[in-house]
């Protein structure tokens, strides 16, 4: 797959929702490692894109996930993995397409099928192969910097409540990603510093934590009178010298600035160290070394060496070494500060950075000569006390921790130090210097993401994952202490049609006041939640009379029923809710039970009409069992390519031959058995899987027409199958009906369709032109079960029909009456009054036969002539040619 898989057109934005197969729970369990393996990835935008896109395809059931970048008007792929989507690389153009919708809008995604979706190109979603996919921003701000998406090859392979869980994520990893970006920042400018060192005419090396050379500059090898080869971790060749005191005694290597800094990570400044090499020259060099750090580590050591040998530059090389220190202090971007440990002032500060000033919100005067105390946060003022002991004992040399400051204006400030003792030429201690790194930010973005991981951003309800953890406990008490707790799954009625027609804004205001309204109702210790799109949840856990449940749907109904005044532009709005109730009463019960009991309460409370709740019971446990036997049936056939047809032959009754035949629907059970339409119809219907039946059901049908009609000795002239209104509602299901002309070389005349009165009924404009392109490929399309619904002759006349089907209910009781064979004959004649050809279905007697042609009916279908049989019965009963 190649950058195709993003580039779909948008010229809209619609949602369709449908379920994921991966579990919620597991879905929230992994994003939560997602954020934890994003707040430890590398400071680097590649590992954290790579990182982002393994994190996408572990949380969602998805065949491909991406990680991307804008780069002007395209947008680049920077991490893929899974089986779809682009490759890393790829660049797909903003313009037109649903990556750069989601760029331009800052708003995820979510397209259910890219073969009925509007926004979708039929042409490039055939190329890629998606079918599916959800999509995030990844801001800072109000820009966009990246974008996570995750695909897939199947349709309705996505949700509402994945693309919340999606930009949830991106929430999360957007901090991550600046904060990479900002790293990468920072190294390219280290990057030029390391350049300029090149040209510095000051000596320097750098150290790694062993001691070893890992850079020299060019100043610093010609000084010491050393080659550097530029390998990392070369031996700096101090065995080969002598190193002298300023007052020309000599000096153990153990005591050079460098071991110093790597030891107590203070940072030596100023010295005079002497330096002899092996040939005897002597000269004189002003030493600076600072600890590097990785975190409070120190990882190395940087070298800074002036020669000093010509004694009339000493003091201008010693006064712009103590400049480069002050600049340095009063300059760096972290707080430091001195504390003097000399008689009479321990424990005073001695001196202070401006970023120290600026984080406590002090001036210098206010700070210089304060106590170390005055400053701390009394919480932290006893641990404070150990700390400086012991630093003032010796018994450390370093210390690092986290420490409360006070702020002028009150406030707490959360800071990171590294303290240590600094000392003199005679190892004697001269004062602390801290570096303080003011993380009270950090603590602030921490405390967000754990909220934002337990409540819902929009309402600030408790969320999916704070509701599960909340009812685990309420079922672990109620195997303590008995009891019962009710779960309470609301659903506002008729949600998208405000989201469509006012907009997402208004939709939002109206999710918020129902949050609220909720929660007024609602006692205190109630847990409320928001669990997606506009459903919520009540939990009411310790209730000691479970028929009070009754009491709170009802209050809540009421609460939700009264008119929303969602601003001063907006007129009142009018909403209700359904509400499904799942009770605990037993041990036994998991969150899971609860939730899949509510939900189906739910369903029947919006089946019922709406606007009122359900309480889950055993009739509907049974009901819901049944239906999923059913879809399981249904599901594992189409997998497993065992839909088959089954032909009814149908008589001319001018002849009294059979020249055409109606396939029908069966499937095959794990027994090998044939399950009739009555076990499978329903559910197809309520699942949208019966556009894959009809669809595969025509290609049966045609093929075996197609095998059939190859016999010239065989007269099959037409063979008809039934298609469901939502099939004609699918924009791809006349295109599958062509291919299956065109493969099998059928002749559209030589297929008739059969449709139930709703289908042409129905005002969708999408019906009608469904049945406009049937009728041009030349199929012919007929009424099937007149007299069951809301018949008019008239009104079906403008869809240019060919035939229709009288009901078996009406031919069963020809004979029986008068007024029976009247109300038959009448339809009849006023059929043929509008060019319709006629079909009697469920004939099962000679009388009934011969009473349908006397009437004039053009042809007849039943029992009588035939059960439904394989196509190969059929061919050999054509064979016999037999007469009625």
């Amino acid at each position: 797959m190649g950058a195709d898989a993003l580039a779909v057109s948008v010229p809209g934005e619609r949602v369709e929702e449908h379920g994921a197969s991966r579990t919620d729970q597991e879905r929230l369990l992994r994003l939560i490692v997602a954020q934890r393996d994003l707040a430890c990835a590398p400071l680097d935008q590649s590992a954290v894109f790579e990182l982002l896109a393994g994190a996408v395809l572990s949380i969602f059931d998805a065949e491909g996930a991406l990680a991307a970048e804008p780069l002007g008007d395209e947008v680049v792929a920077r991490a893929v993995v899974g089986s779809a989507g682009p490759v890393v690389g790829d660049r797909i153009p903003q313009a037109g397409t649903l990556a750069g919708l989601t760029l331009r809008s800052r708003r995820p995604h979510l397209c259910t099928d890219a073969a009925t979706d509007p926004r979708t190109d039929d042409a490039i979603d055939v190329r890629s192969r998606t079918r599916s996919s959800i999509m995030a921003p990844l801001l800072d701000g109000d820009q966009a910097i990246g974008l996570i998406a995750a695909m897939s090859s199947r349709p309705h392979g996505f949700d509402e409540q994945d693309l919340a869980l999606l930009n949830l994520l991106g929430e999360v990893a957007a901090g991550r990603l600046r904060a990479a970006r900002t790293h990468q920042r920072e190294q390219e400018t280290v990057a030029r510093s390391a350049a300029i060192t090149e040209v510095m005419a000051e000596g320097l090396v750098e150290l790694d934590g062993q001691g070893r050379v890992v850079h020299a500059n060019a100043s610093a090898q010609a000084m010491l009178g050393f080659t550097w080869d530029g390998s990392v971790g070369t031996s700096a060749p101090e065995s080969d010298w002598t190193f002298l005191h300023e007052d020309g005694t000599e000096r153990a290597a153990e005591t050079l600035p460098s071991t110093t800094v790597l030891l107590t990570g203070v940072p030596v400044k100023g010295q005079v160290i002497g330096v002899r090499n092996p040939e005897g020259t002597l000269w004189w060099l002003l030493a600076n070394s600072v600890p590097r750090l990785d975190g409070s580590h120190v990882c190395g050591v940087v070298n800074s060496f002036t020669d000093i040998t010509e004694q009339t530059e000493a003091a201008a090389r010693l006064a712009a070494s103590e400049e480069h220190f002050r600049m340095a202090f009063d300059n760096a971007p972290i707080g430091m500060t001195m504390i003097s440990l000399a008689p009479g002032m321990v424990g005073h500060y001695l001196r202070a950075n401006d970023s120290f000033l600026e984080m406590v919100g002090y001036s210098r005067a206010d700070v210089v000569g304060q106590r170390l105390e005055e400053l701390t946060h009394p919480d932290d003022l006893e641990r404070d006390r150990d700390r400086f002991g012991r630093l003032c004992r010796n018994e450390v040399e370093s210390l690092s921790f986290q420490k409360r400051y006070r702020h002028k204006d009150g406030q707490t400030v959360m800071a990171w130090l590294n303290t240590a003792v600094a000392r003199g030429l005679r190892d004697e201690p001269l004062y602390l210097i801290t570096h303080a790194v003011d993380i009270s930010d950090r603590l602030r973005e921490q405390a967000e993401l754990e909220r934002l991981a337990l409540t819902d951003t929009l309402t600030g309800l408790a969320n999916r994952t704070l509701l599960t953890d909340r009812l685990d406990q309420a079922l672990a008490r109620l195997h303590r202490t008995g009891g019962a707790c009710a779960m309470l799954l609301l659903d506002i009625d008729r949600f998208k049609l405000v989201n469509d027609s006012l907009g997402h804004l208004v939709g939002d205001a109206l999710l918020v006041e129902v949050a609220g309204r909720i929660s007024d109702v609602t006692r205190a210790d109630t847990t409320v939640a928001r669990i997606g799109g506009d459903e919520f949840v009540v939990l009411v856990e310790a209730m000691k009379d479970p028929e009070s449940v009754h009491a709170l749907a009802t209050r809540l109904l009421d609460a939700l029923r009264r008119p929303y005044d969602l601003g001063p532009t907006a007129e009142s709005l009018f909403a209700t809710v359904s509400i499904g109730v799942s009770l605990a009463t037993t041990a036994d019960r998991t969150h899971v039970d609860l939730y899949r009991e509510a939900d189906l309460a739910l369903y029947r409370a919006k089946d019922s009409g709406r606007d009122q709740y359900a309480l889950f019971d055993d009739g509907l446990r049974e009901s819901t069992e049944s239906k999923l036997r059913a879809d399981s049936l249904l599901r594992h056939a189409l997998a497993g390519d065992r839909l088959v047809a089954v032909f009814q032959p149908m008589v001319d009754l001018q002849d009294g031959a059979i020249h055409a035949a109606e396939g029908l629907a069966r499937v095959i059970d794990e027994h090998g058995q044939l399950r009739p339409p009555a076990d499978f119809i329903d559910v197809a219907e309520d699942t949208g899987l019966i556009v894959e039946v009809d669809a595969r059901m025509f290609e049966l049908v045609v093929a075996e027409h197609a095998r059939i009609a190859a016999d010239p000795t065989i007269e099959l002239r037409r063979v008809s199958t039934n298609v469901s209104a939502r099939s004609l509602e699918d924009p791809g299901f006349v295109g599958r009906v062509r291919k299956a002309l065109a493969w099998y070389g059928v002749p559209g005349s030589a297929i008739r369709v059969e449709l139930t009165e709703r289908s042409l009924l129905t005002s969708s404009p999408v019906v009608a032109e469904s049945l406009r392109r049937l009728t041009a490929l030349g199929v012919h399309v007929g009424l099937d079960d007149f007299g069951t619904g809301y018949s008019a002759l008239a009104y079906l006349q403008r869809f240019s029909l060919q035939f229709l089907k009288i009901d078996r209910s009406f031919v069963s009781r020809l004979g029986s009456s008068e007024r029976d064979d009247a109300v038959v004959c009448a339809v009849i004649d006023l059929a043929h009054a509008h060019d319709l050809i006629v079909v009697g279905e469920g004939v099962e007697t000679p009388e009934q036969l011969a009473a349908l042609r006397a009437m004039g009916c053009d042809r007849a279908q039943g029992y009588l002539m035939g059960k439904p049989m394989s196509a190969a019965e059929l061919e050999a009963l054509l064979r016999t040619e037999p007469r009625w």
